[in-house]
């Protein structure tokens, strides 16, 4: 008797990325290997005008050339994750050719031979702020996993820098804890 209220538990994305045992994958590979139909929407990219934070985190010069790569993904018309890109010009000459509404940015660099093996890297959950909240149609009283990371080649040279906001309301991350 009485009245019983029942919420349908919301479906979230379960992404373990271990970039340090390498049992990373990117964004897009999962979701491939789920079937998802993720869709990525390239919000901006080219060479852009390097500043100082994104020079040191690539380890560039000042004369180093940077290739900017800005993502909106998409699963079942709602955004998932806005992605950052940058990676240095000098080892990846004809990346602005590259279709990347098509094609994965980490199948392209190992084509290259520079695909990252190694990561550096931070999560932090924050506030969605201005304009993470317009470009992902969120709230601004929603909360977003800031995910940073460098990559580093087979030869150590570094030839990424991505920082990665996706929806709490939509993942779940764990972490495993080994001996």
């Amino acid at each position: 008797k009485g009245t019983f209220v029942w919420k349908q538990p919301v479906k979230k994305i379960l992404y373990l990325n271990d970039h340090s045992r390498g049992k990373s994958i990117g964004l897009g590979a999962y979701f491939n290997s789920t079937g998802a139909p993720l869709k990525n929407l390239v919000l901006e990219k080219g060479v852009m005008n390097s500043c100082f934070y994104v020079r040191d985190k690539l380890g560039l010069s000042a004369d180093d050339s940077i290739f900017s790569l800005v993502r909106l993904r998409v699963l079942d018309g709602e955004s998932v994750a806005l992605e950052y890109c940058v990676v240095p010009m000098k080892f990846f000459h004809d990346i602005n050719n590259h279709n990347f509404e098509k094609a994965s940015l980490y199948d392209y660099m190992q084509t290259q031979n520079h695909f990252p093996v190694t990561f550096e890297q931070k999560m932090t959950v924050q506030k969605a702020t201005f304009p993470i909240t317009r470009i992902m149609k969120i709230e601004d009283t929603d909360f977003v996993y800031v995910l940073e990371y460098v990559g580093h080649d087979k030869d150590g040279n570094t030839v990424e820098f991505t920082r990665s906001y996706m929806r709490c309301d939509q993942a779940v991350y764990g972490y495993e804890i080994s001996r």
